[in-house]
């Protein structure tokens, strides 16, 4: 399984990543203040460090109890990215119409449509990310 540190090494590099294009969406999308847009980007980025950080734990010791493992298939890659986005996209509704002034349905179409983008990127930056820094096979009795 990956380090405490390994692990804020992933949640930071994709949240750095992904806060840019985050403010760039917003921009266009929303046409929101670039400060304002920032601010708010950056509590969201806060929010999904934090649940990424215990959803990716909670994962990986139930691919070690289911599996012996915690390696990823392809299909367990898509529940990956998948499981994350539903469970960030309950937390980040309400912040996103608060902090854009619009109401939860509108927040709600603005987060799915990112989600979507995400769903993509997550998928290839955790692939890129194993890819970059390996780790160790291991057993269920060497935690």
């Amino acid at each position: 399984m990956r380090s405490f540190k390994d692990r804020v090494r992933h949640a930071v590099l994709f949240e750095a990543v992904l806060l840019c294009f985050a403010i760039g969406f917003g921009q266009l999308f929303f046409q929101a203040d670039f400060i304002e847009l920032g601010v708010l980007a950056l509590l969201l980025t806060l929010i999904a460090m934090c649940v990424n950080g215990v959803f990716n734990l909670g994962f990986d010791y139930w691919l070690l109890r289911r599996n012996g493992h915690t390696q990823k298939t392809q299909a367990l890659r898509i529940l990956h990215s998948t499981g994350f986005e539903l469970v960030l996209l309950l937390v980040t509704v309400p912040v996103m119409a608060w902090g854009l002034n619009i109401s939860l349905i509108q927040a709600l179409v603005a987060d799915l449509g990112f989600i979507l983008f995400v769903l993509f990127y997550g998928y290839l930056f955790n692939l890129w990310y194993d890819w970059q820094f390996p780790v160790e096979s291991q057993t269920s009795h060497e935690c």
